[in-house]
């Protein structure tokens, strides 16, 4: 089985869809879509982006936004647009019917960390562990509970990455590699799909075939922001630093 994961998609579903087609036109249709946290978010079409992803079966895993929404424990940001993001947000998937979807992948919040603790494939000896939100600092990798498994995919909050246990400890940006069986811990940070934040405004995925690959991929902006200033409560640097990926 292949695996596309997508992360931070907040709520761009023009980003969503044209990564998606883009996915499907290099590598085809057979691979399972995985979705690691922040589905909601500042470009304002939730409702758009959760049919596209029931539609297609995706495998969805609740993240900060998504606990905020539904008042699970995770603290509001103390932002107004924040709070007015996350309202509207709420009110439209009500009035779509779709709330009620949330409940299905919504996870348990502990120890100020978002986390699944469960395997999806054991594929030639890799264990793959899969967290919404990574919140603790680069130097506890080491002894992270995210760490536990052979592998652990994680949502890189709009940064990719990948980390390799080994004698370096090295942190390598934007690169595609080879899972080492003798680094017996790899934590793989996806990047953003709707708001990247690597200076980089394109759409940031990870593709997991034979080997794994992090591709990046253009969409129209300019539509999204177009769409981001119907809202009144968006900040205007919200919007500016889109084509900017900051």
């Amino acid at each position: 089985m292949q695996y596309l994961f997508m992360a931070d998609l907040m709520s761009n579903f023009i980003a969503l869809e044209s990564a998606y087609i883009q996915a499907q036109s290099k590598w085809g249709s057979d691979f399972k879509l995985l979705i690691v946290g922040n589905i909601f978010g500042y470009c304002m079409q939730p409702v758009e982006c959760i049919e596209f992803l029931l539609e297609n079966k995706a495998i969805i895993i609740g993240g900060r936004n998504e606990f905020a929404l539904k008042d699970k424990g995770f603290p509001l940001s103390g932002s107004v647009c924040y709070r007015k993001m996350i309202d509207h947000t709420n009110d439209a998937l009500r009035k779509a019917g779709l709330l009620s979807e949330i409940d299905r992948f919504i996870t348990e919040y502990t120890n100020e960390s978002l986390t699944v603790s469960f395997s999806l494939f054991d594929n030639n000896g890799i264990e793959l562990c899969v967290r919404p939100d990574f919140l603790t600092s680069f130097s506890h990798l080491n002894s992270s509970e995210a760490t536990s498994k052979t592998l652990t995919v994680v949502n890189g909050n709009g940064f990719s990455w990948f980390y390799q246990d080994s004698d370096s400890g090295k942190i390598v940006d934007n690169l595609n590699f080879t899972l080492d069986p003798a680094n017996k811990k790899t934590v793989i940070g996806l990047g953003s799909i709707g708001m990247p934040k690597d200076e980089n405004p394109m759409s940031s995925i990870l593709f997991f075939g034979k080997s794994f690959e992090f591709v990046r991929f253009s969409y129209p902006i300019n539509l999204v922001q177009d769409n981001m200033k119907k809202f009144n409560f968006i900040d205007k640097s919200i919007i500016d630093r889109m084509p900017l990926g900051i």
